[in-house]
């Protein structure tokens, strides 16, 4: 993954509990890089290591974690200068309609970039149905947060619900979510 997404996890580690707790993550991770470039790609099993550290540490449960970092991931990405991506759509649901489009805009800086993908079915105004499609395994409550997180950007409070899971050596894992949306 790119050291953006460490570099986020990092600053909400940091942001909750403290310096200190990194390092002891970073530690427990056996992890020797103490400042992740943006730009540059690491293995996963970095920020999995990391993951897997802070859950320790922190006495958290995992999805929880995953959970609140997709939300904090949101605005982290806004302040980290992506926020025209998030300007981009008048609406909540046309900016998940756009994922793949992002994304694909994302490629070009991001030159090693295994993008999730993102199949939307508009149900009505105020619900949508996703399928994520990656081949990292363990994201899902990450996704959750994702799409948590997003309904302040554009005013509305998301409920998400995991509704089916496939998961494939040769394709990768494919969840199915439902949004539904109400005013924030």
């Amino acid at each position: 993954m790119y050291g953006m997404v460490n570099k986020a996890m990092h600053k909400m580690v940091v942001d909750f509990h403290g310096e200190e707790t990194w390092v002891r993550i970073r530690e427990r991770a056996g992890c020797e890089i103490e400042d992740f470039v943006r730009m540059d790609a690491y293995p996963d099993a970095v920020t999995y290591g990391l993951v897997g550290a802070a859950v320790e540490e922190l006495n958290a449960d995992p999805a929880a974690l995953l959970r609140a970092f997709g939300v904090y991931w949101i605005s982290y990405a806004q302040e980290s200068g992506y926020r025209d991506f998030f300007q981009a759509c008048d609406s909540y649901i046309s900016f998940v309609q756009q994922l793949d489009a992002m994304h694909a805009r994302l490629q070009l800086a991001f030159r090693e970039l295994r993008a999730p993908q993102f199949a939307c079915t508009v149900l009505s105004p105020t619900s949508v149905r996703v399928v994520y499609r990656s081949q990292r395994h363990g994201l899902a409550p990450f996704v959750i947060g994702l799409f948590e997180g997003l309904g302040p950007v554009f005013s509305v409070k998301a409920a998400v619900e995991k509704t089916g899971e496939h998961i494939s050596e040769e394709t990768g894992v494919e969840i199915h979510y439902l949004v539904q949306l109400e005013p924030a």
